[in-house]
């Protein structure tokens, strides 16, 4: 196998550049819309946000930790996003929000399976359950 030249290192270096400056550019790309999407989504879950504006663009700042009946925070988010924040910055936000959003969804379904089976009881189970539900768990 022939070595490679000093013409054919530089050429796939700068190729390799302009890889990542393109990918790079992709991103700054769709940042304005998943800044966006998170801010319509935090809003959705009840997450505190507060956008202002600055030289470069918006500044949107989401805030979140309330305790859960279980006495744990499922999440926490407290950070800023603007048009140059990093990839990685962009990606936690979303993913905190994200599982937010699967918590939140998840206990619907279990107040929804709670629902029925109270609504399967006796006048007499219900009004027992009422009395003692602190003393169940």
């Amino acid at each position: 196998m022939a070595r490679e030249t000093k013409e054919q290192r530089e050429m796939r270096n700068a190729e390799a550049t302009r890889a990542a400056l393109l990918q790079v550019e992709e991103y700054r790309k769709s940042v304005p819309k998943r800044i966006m999407d998170a801010t319509a989504l935090a809003q959705l879950l009840g997450v505190a946000t507060n956008i202002t504006l600055t030289s470069t663009g918006p500044s949107v700042h989401f805030e979140y930790g309330h305790w859960d009946r279980e006495g744990t925070w499922p999440v926490v988010i407290d950070d800023t996003l603007t048009y140059e924040t990093e990839e990685w910055e962009l990606e936690m936000v979303e993913e905190r929000l994200q599982r937010l959003h699967e918590h939140n969804l998840a206990r619907e379904t279990r107040l929804r399976l709670a629902k029925d089976a109270f609504l399967k009881l006796t006048e007499a189970e219900r009004a027992a359950v009422k009395e003692f539900s602190y003393q169940l768990g």
